[in-house]
Order: structure tokens, then sequence, then C-alpha cells
């Protein structure tokens, strides 16, 4: 599952850009394969069995190989912003609307919310950013699951440490920190960092 795409797209995002329709239908792509029940291939050709170890070390390689060549393709998303940053959240927008009620789930959106956070955070003074980036995060700040919602206070929190932004995450904390999820409740720990008035401790 090798994939040259991210280098390649940080040396030419303009190029890049042109193909992120293309990208992102990978993206897609991707994690549809990921979600599909696999068998071994020893075990389809009846060439032998495999104990229980054999089985979740296989399960973890093929997981291993996907979340990187995932992880990669976000990369080169990532990279074609500097291009574009509105035109590719706008169109991680138009994406994430349209797959809220699929299949995949939240796997879409646990692997793109951060990135969200690392383009608003690199690029939110251009025009355009801001206004497609924060109501997406705000979302799931107030009506996610556990874990998109540590996302999104993750990526407002790196977004918050470069730009001023509303007070949103700031109104939102007595809620949040009354969640007892441990992913959310690291999460506003991290939020920590950033300058709160002394109101909102």
């Amino acid at each position: 599952m090798g994939d040259v795409r991210a280098p390649l797209a940080e040396q030419d995002p303009e190029a890049a850009l042109g193909r992120l329709p293309s990208l992102l239908g990978v993206l897609l792509s991707l994690l549809d394969a990921h979600k599909r029940p696999t068998t071994s291939l020893l075990l389809e050709a009846g060439l032998g069995t495999m104990s229980e170890t054999e089985q979740f070390l296989d399960r973890m390689n093929r997981d291993s190989a996907f979340n990187s060549a995932i992880s990669r393709l976000t990369n080169a998303v990532e990279a074609t912003a500097a291009a574009g940053p509105a035109h590719v959240c706008s169109a991680f927008a138009d994406l994430i609307a349209d797959e809220r009620d699929t299949e995949r789930g939240s796997d879409l959106l646990w692997w793109l919310l951060p990135y969200l956070g690392r383009i608003g955070r690199q690029h939110g003074a251009d025009t355009g950013v801001l206004r497609h980036v924060l109501p997406i995060l705000h979302s799931y700040l107030v009506a996610g699951e556990p874990h998109l919602r540590a996302r999104a206070i993750d990526a407002w929190t790196e977004i918050a440490a470069a730009h001023t932004l509303p007070s949103s995450l700031q109104d939102l904390l007595p809620a949040l920190v009354a969640d007892r999820s441990v992913g959310v409740s690291s999460a506003v720990a991290r939020a920590s960092r950033l300058d709160w008035p002394k109101a909102a401790n």
C-alpha cells in the first residue's frame, strides 16, 4: 500500500490541488476496504489453519497497513492546502456533510478532524478557511460521539493557539468538564494550555 502522493503533494501543491477530488475518492475507497471483513489468504486457499494469536496478528498487520496508507493520503490532502486552503476546507465540509449517514460511520471524521485543526492553524488568516472549519468543529463539540468530541476539542485548541476564535469552546467548558469519557477529559486537559479568561477557570 505504498503511496508517494504525500511527498509529491508537498513538492507541487498546486498540481495536487487539481487532483483533490481523486485524492478524496481514494481516501473513501481505503476506508471502505478497511471495513470489509477479510480472511487470511492461507485460510482461503485451504493451505492451513491459524491460531487465534496468528489471526490477531494478521488483523493487526492489516490494520497497520491501512492506517499507514490512509495517513499518507491525508497528509497529501493537507499538503494541497498550501495552494488553496479554503478550497480544501470547503471540500472537507462537503465530504463530511455527504458522509454523515453512510456505513463508514465516524471513521472519516476521526481522520479528518485533526487535519481541519492543522489547516486552520496554518492557514486560519486566509479568507474563508475558518468560516468552513469552525462550524464543523463546533457541531462535534456539542453533539459528537465522545471520541469525535475529543478530536474536535484538540482541533479547536490547535487553531486557538494561533488565532483569536469565538468563545465557543470556553462557553462549553462546564459541559465538557462534566463529560467523564477518558478521551474528552484528556482533550480538555490539553486545552488548558490556552490562555483562558479567569471566569472560565
